[in-house]
């Protein structure tokens, strides 16, 4: 397993998605997405914990994902049911439990 830090809070991820580059944005749906340029496969982890490796992707439909305002429509309207996908066991992307906490609850008084 490996550690990413995405805004400013750690994960782990798995050895699966190595060659992956991760990312995340604001998505009602998607918790986290990734590309693998060399193996043209996309990695969609939705935010109910599903997991899905998409195959064959194209430059094209890579360069729209990116560019997307909405990733999950993105996912539901050019990627899902276009290529060919493999659906994961457990999720790929977890948040540490310790990260989790909010350090400002710990912090200290001044009396």
């Amino acid at each position: 397993m490996k550690t990413l830090i995405i805004n400013n809070q750690e994960f782990t991820v798995s050895e699966k998605l190595e060659g992956f580059t991760i990312e995340s944005k604001p998505s009602s749906n998607v918790a986290f997405y990734g590309m693998n340029s060399e193996t043209k496969e996309l990695f969609v982890q939705f935010k109910n914990g599903s997991a899905y490796i998409y195959r064959g992707i194209t430059n094209e439909a890579a360069i729209g994902l990116i560019n997307a305002e909405s990733v999950g429509k993105y996912i539901s309207r050019w990627i899902c049911g276009q290529f060919l996908s493999t659906k994961m066991e457990g999720q790929m992307i977890y948040q540490n439990p310790l990260q989790a906490v909010n350090a400002t609850d710990f912090g200290s008084k001044n009396d």
